[in-house]
This record gives C-alpha cells, sequence and structure tokens, in this order.
C-alpha cells in the first residue's frame, strides 16, 4: 500500500513546517507540495530521494509504511527542525541498455 502522500503530510507536521516552508527546504513550492499530500501528483524520483533524506527517513517507510500509526507520539512545540540536505549534489540518472 502506497502510503506516500498521508505520510509526506504527517511527517511536514510532525516537524513544525507549513507547505510554503517547503520551498525553502526542498525547492518545492506550496501547491506542488500539497498536490503530493493529496495524492494529486507524484514527483520525481530525486525528489522522493530528497524527501526522505530531509526528514531522515528511508525510502521503503516513506513509501510503503504508515509513519503515524507506528510512530511515537509527536513531539511538543520547540521541537528540533530537520536536517537540511544539500541540494547541490547531482544524481546520476541510470540509463536503459540498449536493446539489440
Amino acid at each position: 500500500m502506497n502510503n506516500f502522500p498521508k505520510n509526506l503530510r504527517y511527517l511536514r507536521k510532525k516537524s513544525g513546517l507549513k507547505q510554503d516552508d517547503m520551498l525553502g527546504y526542498l525547492r518545492i513550492t506550496r501547491s506542488t507540495w500539497s498536490n503530493y499530500e493529496i495524492g494529486f501528483t507524484n514527483p520525481k524520483l530525486n525528489e522522493v530521494i530528497n524527501i526522505s533524506k530531509f526528514f531522515g527517513v528511508t525510502l521503503d517507510e516513506l513509501i510503503m509504511q504508515d509513519l503515524e500509526s507506528d510512530a511515537p507520539l509527536p513531539k511538543k512545540r520547540g521541537q528540533r527542525k530537520p536536517r537540511e540536505y544539500p541540494m547541490q549534489e547531482k544524481i546520476s540518472m541510470v540509463a536503459e541498455p540498449d536493446m539489440v
């Protein structure tokens, strides 16, 4: 089961962030992030990787697990923000093998 949209919302709220904040951290606009959270659209693979690193979860946890039901109670106000991930790093794409 794909829990990705639900997990995005949960992780963002648990971190005390608003949808508008995602632009500064991950370079994702509020409207795009909103579409991800409601499951209207899906991010590209490199964005999913950046999101998982930003929130400190594995790709499997982000996509497959229901983090909200498996997680301990959220921290109270004044919690630590997630660590920033350097966006300068490039992710190389693996090309499909040539068909002969």
